[in-house]
């Protein structure tokens, strides 16, 4: 990685470029099955300029502008992707308007121009930040976002050896050589809208609550699998790169689900003596999903209903620091795609659901400053209960875990 910027006044200019080049590949597979051992190397090189300014266009109204453009070049070249070379290229600009100390207003946006999609996409944002005083604000933001598909997503070309039938598989190709090699998948897409209030009058108590609603639509997952025979294979079934008989084909398609959240916040942070915090926050998620007609997938609740944390921080003048904190997950339940078991002659991936039972967690800190507080050791204890549990279905089983610390300030 190499990066290197440019600041001052009125412009800013950063650049970097990015190499990636490693051997990679399955360290272990049935008797007949390939290794799949692939060099991937990407290069991305990224450039980005940005004017900016501050002036006032009324006695009590300031304006802070940021205007500017990005271009990136990316290249990627794996054994299960086609060589691919991208150019990328967005425009985007902001205006911080602050009226008096009570009201600010924030517009901002950019454009970028996607490669892969052939298109152009905005991306429009905004904000309102009401300040009844010093110490208390209300705000209102709205926003949109994209994911444009991966490399991996878009170009992947992945012949899939059958565990149980040698020289049968399946290729997993996005743009479906079969059906012509047209098909093109759509950006991921979100819509979010929040509204909170924060206070810090008093000394003794803050506290601060936000709701919002958030919709997500068109996300990327694996394609259900097409079989194919002999006599329906486009191709004539033969994978001239991997000699393989296609029984099956696969990729990335969008979904059709459509995910509509609502939740909220709150939170609150006590003071009651110098050097003694206490906390507690508690997060709600509502999740309601808009199926059409006809629409199969399996939908995902990777997202607790509720959170929980609270706890106490103490700071001493001798230099001991520390923190108690616990923290609550309700049960979540993923949707996962996997291949069929080595013992089914079938090239099919299927859906499963797989719960996260809920979990609470205690963890812990203590650390000691000295040398004016330009050094401290500390040590952490993460779990202290030893609730074993996995955050990802796949995922390793955490336990209880301690680590330390030696920190030195220059």
């Amino acid at each position: 990685d190499i990066e290197s910027s440019l600041v001052s006044k009125y412009f800013n200019i950063r650049t970097f470029y990015s190499r990636l080049d490693v051997i990679s590949g399955i360290a272990r597979g049935y008797r007949p099955q390939q290794l799949l051992v692939s060099n991937p190397i990407q290069n991305i090189f990224d450039i980005q300029g940005e004017y900016t300014d501050e002036f006032h266009t009324g006695a009590s109204v300031s304006h802070d502008v940021h205007l500017g453009a990005t271009y990136r070049h990316k290249h990627v070249d794996w054994a299960y992707l086609d060589p691919r070379r991208e150019n990328w290229v967005g425009v985007f600009g902001q205006d911080t308007i602050k009226v008096g100390s009570s009201l600010q207003f924030v517009a901002s946006g950019r454009v970028d121009y996607v490669p892969y999609l052939k298109q152009i996409v905005p991306s429009p944002r905004g904000s309102i930040i009401v300040k009844p005083d010093e110490r208390s604000a209300i705000r209102l933001s709205g926003s949109t976002a994209f994911r444009a598909p991966t490399f991996v997503e878009s170009y992947v070309d992945l012949p899939i050896q059958s565990p149980s039938i040698p020289g049968a598989g399946s290729l997993t190709n996005t743009s479906r050589p079969d059906q012509g090699g047209n098909v093109r998948l759509r950006r991921e897409r979100v819509l979010s809208f929040d509204l909170g209030y924060q206070n810090q009058q008093s000394d003794i108590v803050n506290f601060e609550i936000t709701g919002y609603f958030l919709q997500v639509k068109d996300l990327i997952t694996l394609a259900e699998t097409t079989s194919e025979t002999v006599s329906t294979n486009q191709i004539n079934g033969l994978d001239p790169e991997s000699g393989l008989m296609l029984a099956a084909y696969a990729g990335f398609t969008n979904q059709c689900l459509v995910y509509n959240t609502v939740g909220g916040e709150a939170g609150a942070r006590v003071f009651p003596a110098e050097g003694l915090d206490f906390f507690v926050n508690y997060a709600l998620n509502l999740q309601r999903v808009d199926r059409p007609a006809g629409c199969t997938d399996v939908e995902n609740k990777q997202t607790s209903q509720h959170k929980v944390n609270a706890g106490f921080q103490f700071r001493t003048k001798p230099g001991f620091d520390g923190e108690i904190s616990a923290h609550y997950a309700s049960s979540q339940l993923w949707a996962e795609r996997v291949p069929p078991p080595a013992t089914e002659a079938s090239a099919t991936l299927r859906w499963i659901t797989s719960p996260i039972d809920a979990y609470v967690l205690f963890n812990a800190r203590v650390g000691y400053r000295f040398l004016q507080n330009q050094a401290e050791v500390s040590a952490t204890g993460f779990n202290l209960l030893n609730q074993r549990h996995q955050q990802h279905p796949f995922g390793q089983v955490v336990g209880r875990r301690f680590m330390g610390f030696f920190t030195y300030k220059f």
